[in-house]
């Protein structure tokens, strides 16, 4: 039986993404690179990282640092972000079934709280960071021994292509939501559990689990 929900924060239960493109065209002017636009963005939802990356001719090394960078500008537009459609109900329906509410996010804590503090949403136990693009799993993992979590009761909610490697790897169990940042062919080339497409049938899916 299911317990313990971790939930991905940007382009899971949050849609940042027209704040992040702005912030990383802000960036692209400084380092002197073409902007993009929403298009673009969308037309690479198919597309892993190290893929878009060479599309926009950024060396993937240099990328961790380069969402330093972000981050640290998103702390000044927190106000600019806000919930997916229908994810605020979700996760307070959630939480007041009994279901413990976790996050792990490449975003900064810092940030995160600062979203949840201004819309007064008393939602997350606990709110983990994963410090690398590519390591998430051993946040997942760093989580599960800090509150002693069965694997089995466990179940981790995202939007990225990368949020399975990193649970197949911690072997959890995830669903994809398909309203974030990664194709549902993406998501689907991956083999999640499960894959959902509204927070709705989210919730369903939860409850039957």
């Amino acid at each position: 039986m299911i317990k313990y929900l971790i939930f991905d924060f940007d382009g899971t239960i949050v849609d940042s993404a027209s704040l992040y493109l702005n912030l990383c065209n802000e960036l692209a002017e400084q380092l002197n690179k073409p902007k993009i636009d929403m298009d673009t963005i969308r037309s690479m939802s198919s597309m892993t990282i190290k893929e878009r990356c060479k599309k926009m001719g950024i060396p993937l090394y240099k990328l961790p640092s380069l969402s330093l960078i972000i981050q640290d500008k998103i702390k000044h537009h927190v106000d600019k972000i806000q919930w997916m459609d229908g994810m605020e109900e979700v996760l307070y329906k959630l939480k007041n079934k009994g279901y413990k509410l976790l996050m792990i996010s490449s975003n900064s804590v810092q940030n995160i709280n600062h979203f949840l503090k201004s819309k007064n949403a008393d939602i997350f136990e606990d709110i983990y960071t994963s410090k690398g693009l590519f390591d998430k799993s051993k946040s997942i993992n760093k989580l599960l021994k800090k509150r002693h979590l069965k694997k089995e009761e466990v179940i981790y909610i995202g939007d990225e292509y990368r949020d399975i490697i990193a649970c197949k790897k911690s072997r959890i169990k995830i669903i994809s939501v398909t309203w974030g940042y990664d194709s549902k062919d993406l998501l689907l080339s991956r083999n999640p559990d499960y894959i959902v497409d509204s927070p709705s049938e989210l919730y369903n899916l939860i409850l039957e689990l």
